[in-house]
């Protein structure tokens, strides 16, 4: 119930102090702002049928949640998919920001039941998607979309994200567009952007999601904001973050 409270919080204050987008000098911000957002993208069917699939299957699914409190969870699979999905318009949104940075490689860190990865690999085929879930339940719902598909370009994984991180670490794999979306808990956040650095290219983005999800994670992006120089740009959105690397622009921190 607190963090339901918080959120209701960060959005009032969201709205009340962010700018406007006239702020925005550097060019190369301003048209990632303009051009982003994809709103001619059109569902493949198999992706919307899916979706239905998944709203009317009330089964039971039982896993351990894969962060640092361990939880065992007992969840029917159409309440657990409307809880963790990404809403279709940042999805979109995902899909216009790979196209700007140009990605030739993907990394989604938190693949629930692989709706956005399928999506980003359907309408980029010539981009590498790679998805991490801890999960293994929901990695095999992603391996059976991924087959069924026939998303030779996506690459899904069974890990945790430390592991997959050392993974492509130990490969030399660099990632133009990083989206996180796993543990919400302060410390774990904080680790896992700090490890990201050694797999990004030099012009990249990570999209922190759900920075509003409590005070524990909206500490977490404050944190980030103040002490971590890696990035370039820290821009606080309504509920996510984004942390670009870009030489060729001057340290700053926008809430647009």
């Amino acid at each position: 119930m607190r963090n339901v409270f918080f959120r209701i919080y960060y959005s009032l204050q969201y709205y009340l102090t962010k700018k406007n987008p006239i702020n925005l000098h550097s060019p190369f911000l301003y048209q990632l702002y303009l051009k982003t957002y994809r709103t001619d993208y059109k569902i493949p069917q198999q992706l919307v049928s899916y979706q239905n699939k998944l709203s009317k299957r009330n089964e039971y699914i039982e896993f351990q949640s894969i962060g640092a409190n361990k939880k065992f969870i007992k969840t029917r699979v159409n309440k657990w998919q409307k809880r963790i999905s990404t809403k279709l318009q940042k999805r979109k949104y995902i899909i216009g920001l790979a196209e700007y940075f140009h990605a030739k490689k993907i990394l989604e860190l938190g693949g629930g039941f692989g709706k956005t990865s399928a999506m980003l690999a359907s309408s980029l085929p010539l981009t590498e998607i790679y998805t991490i879930e801890g999960v293994t339940v929901l990695n095999n719902y992603i391996t059976n979309l991924k087959n069924e598909l026939n998303l030779v370009n996506l690459y899904n994984f069974n890990l945790d994200f430390n592991t997959a991180i050392d993974k492509f670490i130990n490969e030399n794999k660099k990632f133009e567009l990083i989206i996180v979306d796993g543990s919400h808990h302060y410390e774990t956040t904080l680790k896992t952007i700090n490890q990201l650095p050694a797999i990004l290219s030099e012009q990249s983005i990570v999209i922190l999601d759900d920075i509003n999800y409590s005070r524990s994670m909206y500490q977490a992006w404050k944190e980030i904001i103040k002490n971590n120089d890696f990035f370039d740009v820290k821009w606080e959105r309504n509920g996510y973050g984004l942390l670009i690397k870009n030489p060729d622009i001057s340290k700053q921190v926008l809430k647009i």
